[in-house]
């Protein structure tokens, strides 16, 4: 969720990997499960189905 929430804001995901102290490898790697249990491929795709299914 807290992926969601940064991507939301735009961050990028190297933003990302430094506001949650963890790897660039790592934040990417949340992005895709993001993706993929949200059923979308793309970034904008996801937040539109966060927002939609009230996620964020």
């Amino acid at each position: 969720m807290e992926v969601l929430a940064w991507l939301h804001k735009g961050y990028t995901y190297s933003e990302i990997a430094n506001n949650m102290n963890c790897t660039l490898s790592t934040a990417k790697t949340y992005g895709r499960r993001i993706h993929r249990k949200l059923g979308v491929s793309s970034r904008s795709e996801a937040i539109h189905a966060a927002l939609n299914q009230g996620l964020i």
